[in-house]
């Protein structure tokens, strides 16, 4: 029970970290197109995605391979985690669309782009060229994530000792494919390398519990994996970020999700609250964050020097957060509780339930 219990609260403080990470991201963007002001760090930000995919590689496995979950439940559970919310966001913009376009920066008009979102399946943006974006932006992040989902349901299938070489040889095939063939167009998305992360965390999923490091050596893996982020990260690119920054963050969850039980002060237990609403707090960052750099940038007006940067930035940070809390409350939350009864029915899976925190 204490190394459930510690996967958990580890892989919640990893998952806030992820998405404060993005919203900074995003937020140096706005800052950069207020004042012009921009560092060769800000970049870094955008590596919450890979953390978020590593970890989700973990989680997977960790619930869900490792414990013979079926294929067909383990889909459902994934389905009622992601679909309500993200429909519901999608509907939102779909809404503004209709009725107040001039809204949305870059707002698309595309009925088969709306529809392809709400299938998860990736289709060129209309209006930003070359990018396969849904309407709501970070959403892209789901079509690879339901990809790896299906490759990871077809694992299930088979018998246990075989479901790592399949997970690995679908991954690191559609990527070889892609490398090879140099693809257009959707092949193109589909086979970017940085699905391997999924399958960087799957690893850590296979190693946790039968290869555990004691907590100094795993301290020390953290840490080392940290290090090498903070080193070659300025130079990722989106060619090479599964060597510059997926790399060193799978190292960073490796030691962290073997890490002992982390204290439970209050700004633990904050962080960890954060990791339980950062599904929430990443999708509507969309829209709360153009919303609130223009109401801080009419307040702070012409003040554009270090400390004005500095409230700009801490304030989009702490709208974004307070934006995907409150949302994580009043809407993920009672959604969650509402589907509950599509999982009612007898478990496919062999072994005690566990709670997943994904």
């Amino acid at each position: 029970m204490a190394a459930s219990v510690r996967k958990i609260e580890s892989v919640q403080l990893l998952r806030a970290v992820a998405a404060i990470g993005v919203i900074l991201f995003h937020a140096a963007g706005l800052l950069a197109a207020r004042t012009g002001a921009s560092s060769p760090w800000s970049r870094l930000g955008a590596a919450g995605v890979d953390l978020f995919f590593v970890v989700s590689g973990f989680i997977m496995w960790a619930t869900a391979v490792a414990r013979d979950e079926g294929a067909q439940h383990f889909l459902l559970k994934r389905a009622i985690r992601i679909v309500p919310l993200y429909w519901l966001v999608t509907a939102l913009v779909l809404i503004i669309v209709l009725v107040k376009p001039d809204l949305m920066r870059y707002a698309s008009h595309d009925p088969a782009h709306f529809a392809a979102s709400f299938a998860f399946i990736a289709w060129p943006h209309p209006a930003l060229q070359g990018r396969f974006w849904p309407p709501v932006v970070p959403g892209w992040t789901l079509n690879y994530e339901a990809m790896f989902y299906l490759v990871v349901a077809a694992s299930l299938m088979l018998r246990r000792v075989w479901r790592g070489a399949l997970i690995s040889l679908l991954l690191v095939g559609v990527v070889s494919w892609g490398a090879l063939l140099h693809p257009t167009g959707l092949l193109s998305f589909y086979t970017n390398p940085i699905v391997l992360e999924f399958l960087l965390g799957a690893a850590i999923g296979m190693s946790f519990g039968s290869l555990q490091p004691p907590p100094r050596v795993a301290g020390g893996l953290a840490l080392v994996g940290l290090a090498l982020f903070l080193a070659l990260g300025r130079f990722g690119t989106d060619g090479n970020r599964v060597l510059t920054w997926g790399l060193p963050l799978a190292l960073l969850v490796l030691g962290a999700v073997n890490l002992p039980r982390p204290g439970g002060s209050r700004i633990m237990r904050w962080a960890i609250a954060l990791g339980d609403a950062s599904y929430s707090i990443y999708l509507t960052q969309f829209l709360v964050l153009p919303a609130a750099a223009l109401v801080l940038g009419h307040l702070l007006g012409h003040a554009s020097g270090p400390l004005g940067q500095w409230v700009f930035v801490t304030g989009l940070v702490a709208a974004s957060l307070a934006g995907g809390v409150g949302t994580y409350y009043v809407v993920e939350k009672p959604l969650l509780r509402a589907s509950k009864g599509l999982l009612a029915a007898p478990r496919e899976a062999v072994g005690p339930p566990v709670r997943s925190p994904s």
